[in-house]
């Protein structure tokens, strides 16, 4: 008989954290519906790897990628391998790898207010998939320092990603002395 107890104490937890999860995810949901705007549009123009503009039916939209921070077109590393020491143009790549990913093509984006610059601060969709994440996993982009994220979970999952990229040398991680765009930006800029 007491086996049975136990059985349906560990259930009643179950359905206590279950119920709990499901909450604590309609709110997370709530949260970020309420304090935010959708726009969809045509990308006709990848300007660098995190920043873009849409043709929407209100007209032309700049939008920087929100939460990444993508090396400048300009930007080199040094890379040296086996056979060679040469300069690697990551700037162009990442631009060319978000180019790949969503010109010309329908996307749509989520965003909340504007830079300083004018630009849509958003998170940028293509089939319910998040092209923001998409180029911190491949390696594209990295988190940019002044990010605050909406949720634990947001953070977690782009940090996961970066990560990934990190660990299996995605992008510029297969570059031996990466700059940081940030950090280049202040230094070459």
């Amino acid at each position: 008989m007491q086996h049975w107890e136990e059985l349906f104490l560990i259930a009643k937890k179950f359905q206590y954290f279950l119920v709990f999860s499901i909450w604590l995810g309609l709110i997370t949901i709530w949260k970020i519906s309420s304090s935010g705007h959708w726009m969809e549009g045509g990308c006709v123009e990848v300007v660098d790897g995190d920043t873009i503009i849409l043709e929407t039916s209100q007209g032309s939209k700049r939008v920087r990628l929100m939460y990444i921070d993508a090396p400048e077109s300009k930007q080199k590393s040094f890379r040296k391998t086996k056979y060679s020491k040469d300069f690697f143009r990551i700037g162009r790549h990442s631009t060319v790898a978000l180019k790949e990913m969503i010109e010309n093509k329908t996307v749509r984006v989520f965003y909340r207010n504007k830079d300083r610059y004018g630009r849509f601060l958003g998170e940028v969709f293509l089939g319910g998939q998040s092209i923001n994440l998409r180029m911190i996993r491949k390696g594209q982009a990295v988190i940019y320092w002044f990010t605050k994220f909406e949720t634990s979970y947001q953070r977690s999952t782009y940090m996961e990603a970066l990560n990934y990229a990190q660990r299996h040398r995605q992008g510029i991680w297969r570059v031996g002395n990466f700059y940081d765009p940030y950090k280049w930006r202040k230094k070459f800029k």
